[in-house]
């Protein structure tokens, strides 16, 4: 069965909002195919919070929702921007390795 990103509700509810004019993509969960919370959403909050030691779960989380917060509308729509590119990539070498972006 395919769940969108991912079975991600919560980042597909915000990345589907009218406001950055995206609309959702079937994906498979365990799919090898690239996702954007591999290459973009995890990458983007691991450098703001690297270095940073918390104390407790709770400075973790406002941390992350901060960091989180600070991405702006351009930079999802370049990260789907490139997406989509390796998604076509994929489809042109018919699922077979390739290297490069």
């Amino acid at each position: 069965m395919v769940s969108p990103l991912g079975q991600r509700p919560s980042l597909h509810s915000f990345v589907c909002d009218p406001v950055f004019g995206l609309s959702g993509i079937p994906h498979p969960p365990y799919s090898p195919d690239p996702a954007p919370s591999d290459f973009f959403l995890f990458l983007t909050m691991k450098k703001k919070l690297k270095g940073n030691r918390f104390a407790t779960v709770e400075e973790v989380k406002t941390a992350s929702q901060e960091a989180f917060n600070n991405i702006n509308l351009q930079q999802f729509q370049r990260c789907f921007t490139h997406w989509e590119k390796r998604l076509d990539k994929c489809i042109a070498s018919n699922g077979e390795y390739f290297e490069g972006n």
